[in-house]
């Protein structure tokens, strides 16, 4: 078998380290299952800890390796925008002036986010301290979102970030 020299983040190589099985598992073990699709990842969501794909949540989040369930577009969002404000302190403030056709996805207040809906703005939810975003979403609306969100915080969609729409 041809050997690869790859690099990965600190950060992938403790997620590797603890999907091992046993003390002796190898890494290359841990990858290959995780490629074959037969180390599913848990959801954590609250005391929720349970294989992917099984969730009875509409929606699963799965941001640097972590699965989150969700049950509301907005929550999709929120998990995204929370996680990536964990990470990036500027970054509230540069996806606050990005706009998502007439609206901003976060805003300093309720009323900013929705020019000229001041109806809207009742819909708004806090996402941190200052900070609100948008709520009523469709989910083409939410999947731009979240790719603006990728694009503004320098993740990978589809790599880092992740959403997993689900049926009822």
């Amino acid at each position: 078998m041809a050997k690869c020299l790859i690099s990965l983040s600190e950060e992938t190589v403790a997620m590797l380290m603890a999907r091992r099985n046993a003390g002796d598992d190898s890494l290359d073990a841990v990858v290959r299952r995780v490629l074959v699709g037969s180390d599913a990842p848990t959801i954590s969501n609250a005391s929720l800890s349970i294989p992917l794909g099984t969730s009875a949540a509409r929606y699963q989040v799965r941001i640097f390796g972590e699965v989150v369930a969700a049950e509301r577009l907005h929550d999709v969002l929120a998990t995204v925008i929370e996680s990536l404000s964990r990470r990036d302190a500027g970054f509230l403030t540069r996806l606050a002036k990005e706009k998502a056709r007439t609206r901003r996805i976060v805003a300093r207040s309720p009323e900013d986010l929705y020019p000229g809906r001041p109806d809207l703005a009742k819909n708004a939810r806090k996402v941190a301290d200052g900070w609100w975003m948008v709520t009523n979403n469709s989910q083409p609306n939410t999947a731009s979102a979240v790719a603006t969100a990728c694009r503004v915080a320098g993740v990978d969609q589809g790599v880092d970030v992740a959403i997993q729409y689900g049926q009822r």
